[in-house]
């Protein structure tokens, strides 16, 4: 079974080859690329807030479905967020 999943993982990294080149030549970017990009406004690369994130904080989020976003748009929302003591979830 080795080889096939060899095989699948060769087409998927040519397949994310392409798709980045393409994306490039056509000067447009994806919902993922959204959330990577807003993460690199908020945060630096030793993981600290950045001069955006600490200039634009908000009192209250709300977040309608919670247990279906990802990491990336996890993290995203702890930059913007003023933290107390307390929240409620």
């Amino acid at each position: 079974m080795y080889p096939i999943l060899k095989y699948l993982a060769d087409i998927i990294e040519e397949f994310d080859k392409r798709y980045i080149e393409a994306k490039r030549e056509k000067n447009i970017i994806d919902y993922s690329d959204l959330e990577h990009l807003s993460l690199q406004l908020l945060v630096d690369e030793n993981n600290k807030k950045t001069e955006i994130a600490n200039k634009y904080q908000f009192d209250e989020v709300l977040i309608d479905e919670y247990q279906d976003i990802n990491e990336v748009q996890e993290k995203d929302i702890n930059k913007c967020i003023k933290w107390k003591k307390t929240h409620l979830w």
